[in-house]
């Protein structure tokens, strides 16, 4: 027999844990097995055609939220062309309502429910002797135009059991995201989400993750994303698994999703000393609405998550990104901008603006009707209103959520967006967003791509119309940023260009200075002036901007020509910011 087990990624660059799984847990049986990974953004004719190439006789397809629809229409055309070819669906979107997929669906042969290894092995071992699958646990199928639903599979205890996915695979995560998990389960019972259907944590051994990371950090894989559901459960398996990460680091960054309130302050003393960009904390926040979070039976400590956030992003050496959901019950729209801007306080290196999906197995979804849900039929199940937000208000957040993308998340506007929101926003961060989004729909920008030169100049024009008194700060800010993003000696004319006596010869005499080259730019050294000069660029500014930050952007302006020298060459390891300085020419 030969099987092949694949799925359509999100992204090229991703890669799937679940079918990695299957393979290493039925290693043993007398198979081929053959592993192919594919996205969504290929063409399914071609996607057909690779799969139809590798003669298999049974295909594992693993099923999410972004893949399903794709993988149902991939499937009816295989029995087309294959119908001898077995065709077994797993994953969450086919786990918990398999026997309407598979009467809607009947060219799908097996559905496997739940945690799928034991299942999978089983189904496989079945098929190899002939005989009758009806009494697999987890196992739904149709028989005589019957569907026949196998018991409830029991979860597995021991998930040392389990091999590890990533022995003799290694080569495959050249380039790609690697997905880890040290811990199935979440101790909370969240409603919107999947995990409130398993109840209890359980874990894997710490010497078989220690083992497995080895693994992957000695094949230097860019990144691995932890999808522990909270990864923090408990403070001493944490605090083992980062100790050991710091202990054996090469190139590989880690990113968690975390509890906030549940970090200790050993954990929190541990940071502190942690290398710049080894960890990324996610942490889900979801909303700061006490009433909205009983109902969504979500258990937080915003006044501690508060705390521990501040005292993070004080070591600004993890990347924090916080998230929101809009759309959750007892939460309308005035009162979610509260939400929105107890969390933008917080400054976030990332603030994600998500809307509820009303996910198949969820409480929240089978409790729909309580709150007037009206959401997706079809994958990915989002709200499109309710009781409390209508649909006119999830669009208007929609662009918010656009705007926040391109003029926070990007980080290409950084000093700009902080000092606009600093200086008159701050009480009410949202409202910074809000008028934006109407100077950006009254600009029509809504309706096609937008360069990054026009963006710093919107910004710009959208402050100097209401903020007049405060123009040459925020030219020089945007300046700042344009300049941090885009390398040119020639600005544009909406940008200030100050004039300086003899300027290219006192940058030259600048690079030609041997001892400034060892302070400011140790790292060339060994070029010649043209060379670097080609490398950064030293531009005059009207004040010093950084001082003027650290101020809290509050007094008068000192005006005094001040010199920045960006290098291109350098990046920061976090943001990818190019490192920038003030200089004296």
């Amino acid at each position: 027999m030969k099987v092949l087990l694949t799925t359509l990624n999100s992204k090229y660059v991703q890669s799937n844990l679940a079918i990695r799984y299957l393979r290493a847990y039925c290693a043993e049986l007398p198979i081929k097995i053959v592993l192919k990974e594919y996205n969504i953004n290929q063409q399914l004719d071609y996607v057909l055609a690779e799969i139809y190439k590798i003669g298999a006789d049974l295909i594992g397809f693993s099923c999410y939220l972004w893949n399903i629809t794709p993988i149902l229409q991939l499937c009816d055309s295989l029995r087309k062309v294959a119908p001898e070819i077995k065709i077994v669906l797993g994953g969450p979107e086919v786990s918990f309502d398999p026997e309407s997929i598979l009467q809607e669906n009947q060219y799908i042969d097996y559905i496997v429910r739940g945690e799928g290894e034991e299942t999978f092995y089983e189904l496989l071992t079945i098929l190899l002797e002939e005989s009758s699958p009806e009494q697999i646990p987890g196992i739904v199928y149709i028989r005589d135009d019957v569907v026949v639903s196998g018991p409830e599979r029991s979860l597995i205890a021991n998930l040392d059991q389990i091999p590890s996915p990533f022995l003799d695979y290694l080569e495959e995560f050249q380039n790609k995201l690697v997905y880890y998990e040290s811990s199935r389960g979440c101790p909370f019972n969240c409603q919107y989400c999947l995990s409130s259907t398993f109840q209890g944590v359980r874990t894997f051994s710490m010497d078989r993750i220690k083992n497995d990371l080895l693994q992957l950090i000695e094949a230097e894989v860019p990144r691995v994303k932890f999808v522990d559901r909270t990864f923090n459960f408990k403070s001493e398996h944490a605090l083992e698994i980062m100790e050991f990460l710091l202990r054996n680091q090469r190139k590989t960054n880690f990113h968690f999703e975390i509890t906030a309130h549940l970090i200790s302050d050993e954990i929190l003393r541990f940071l502190k000393d942690v290398p710049t960009g080894l960890f990324q904390f996610e942490i889900g926040v979801q909303s700061t609405h006490k009433d909205t979070l009983q109902k969504i039976r979500r258990v937080d400590d915003f006044h501690r998550l508060t705390e521990v956030v501040r005292v993070l992003s004080e070591y600004k050496n993890i990347h924090l990104h916080l998230d929101l959901i809009a759309g959750l019950p007892a939460e309308n729209y005035i009162r979610f901008q509260q939400s929105f801007n107890d969390i933008f306080k917080l400054k976030p290196d990332n603030l994600q603006l998500g809307f509820l999906k009303l996910l198949k197995g969820s409480g929240i979804r089978d409790n729909a009707d309580e709150y007037g849900y009206r959401y997706l039929t079809e994958p990915p199940y989002e709200i499109l209103a309710n009781d409390l937000l209508s649909f006119a208000e999830i669009l208007e957040l929609k662009l918010v959520e656009d705007l926040l993308e391109t003029f926070y998340n990007s980080h290409r506007f950084e000093m700009s967006v902080d000092f606009i929101i600093t200086r008159w926003y701050w009480e009410n961060p949202y409202k910074f967003f809000e008028e934006l989004k109407a100077a950006w729909q009254e600009g029509g920008y809504n309706h096609a791509p937008v360069k990054d030169i026009v963006l710093y100049r919107f910004l710009l024009e959208f402050c100097l119309e209401r903020f007049a008194e405060d123009q040459l700060a925020i030219k020089e800010y945007v300046k700042y940023d344009f300049l941090r993003n885009n390398r040119t000696s020639n600005l544009p004319e909406w940008l200030i260009s100050i004039d300086v006596a003899n300027y290219k010869s006192r940058c030259y005499q600048f690079v030609n200075d041997e001892s400034k080259v060892a302070k400011y730019l140790p790292h060339l050294q060994a070029l010649e002036s043209r060379q670097i000069m080609r490398r950064i660029l030293i531009q005059p500014f009207a004040f010093d901007i950084f001082e003027y930050q650290k101020q809290g952007y509050t007094g008068e302006l000192k005006c005094e020509t001040f010199y920045i020298l960006f290098d291109y060459e350098r990046r920061d390891s976090i943001f990818g910011q190019v490192e920038s300085m003030v200089v004296v020419i």
